[in-house]
Formats: structure tokens, sequence, C-alpha cells
């Protein structure tokens, strides 16, 4: 809708600004196509936490307190990675996986 910042600032008015706070404000969200949206959407863009920055680090921090509140704090956490012993992953599955063939007929 505008191509640069000139014919933005040129066709954004007190009115136009005020009425999309109002509607952040609100809750409506939609994206308008107003220069008041266009306006706050630039805003947005150029003040947002960088990826990997303490700033981003920050806001993810809140994010994970605020699904810890909603949720309740976990139990217990169990990561698998493939460079894991097999016996670890048989301790926590309650699975015997060994087949009971001796070590040596392993080898090619």
């Amino acid at each position: 809708f505008f191509t640069n910042a000139t014919s933005l600032a040129s066709g954004l008015t007190e009115s136009d600004l005020a009425n999309a706070i109002n509607d952040r404000r609100n809750g409506i969200n939609v994206g308008g196509v107003g220069a008041g949206h266009t306006f706050l959407k630039a805003v947005d863009a150029t003040t947002k936490a960088v990826p990997h920055t303490n700033d981003a680090a920050k806001k993810e921090k809140h994010n994970a307190e605020a699904i810890r509140l909603r949720h309740g704090m976990a139990s217990f956490f169990l990561t698998v990675t493939p460079d894991m012993y097999s016996v670890v992953i048989q301790v926590y599955s309650h699975e015997n996986i060994d087949d009971e063939r001796p070590i040596t007929s392993l080898s090619a």
C-alpha cells in the first residue's frame, strides 16, 4: 500500500494513528491497510527482539514461565539422542531389547 517512508509519512494523519492505536488496545489486530496500521506494523518490525540476543532470551524466559504457571511444573524430562547408550534407553523404557547374542558375533 505504501512503498516508502515518504509516502507513509505524507499519508499518515493523527486520526489514522489514533484509530490504529485504539484498535490495538482493544485487541483488534487485523492488520488494517490504513496509514496508522502500516506505521504500527513498521514500528513493531523495528523494535521487536532480534533472535539470539539477550532481549529475545528474556522474552522466551517469560514465555516458558507462563507455560509453567499455566500447565504446572513438569514431573521429569527425558531426552533421547542417537548417541546415547541403548542400556540407558532400556532402563527408562522398561523394555529389554537385548537378544542375548555374544558381542563377538556382532563384528564383521
